[in-house]
């Protein structure tokens, strides 16, 4: 019986890591795409803040827009390839 108790407190253990870990990185994605949103609202995005990301969006010759019908990601960085999806970019 007791060998039995060990098993379940260690799963119930497992259980609330897991839901710990997903609750914190809803939280995490909740909060960093309303900064991104504040950013962007005031002018104050990675993008247009100076510094290399400006630089290299000046580079590129402005943004591009990931071919991927799925994706679709707007990239100001001079990249060959898009970093959610992969798929060249022109």
């Amino acid at each position: 019986m007791s060998g039995e108790l060990v098993i379940v407190g260690i799963a119930l253990l497992v259980g609330c890591g897991a839901v710990v870990y997903i609750l914190l990185r809803l939280v995490w994605a909740v909060l960093s795409g309303a900064g991104r949103t504040i950013g962007h609202v005031f002018g104050m995005d990675e993008h247009s803040a100076g510094g290399a990301t400006a630089g290299a969006a000046q580079a590129g010759g402005g943004p591009r827009v990931c071919p991927n019908a799925n994706c679709r990601r707007v990239e100001y960085r001079d990249a060959r390839y898009c970093p959610q999806c992969g798929a060249r970019l022109n």
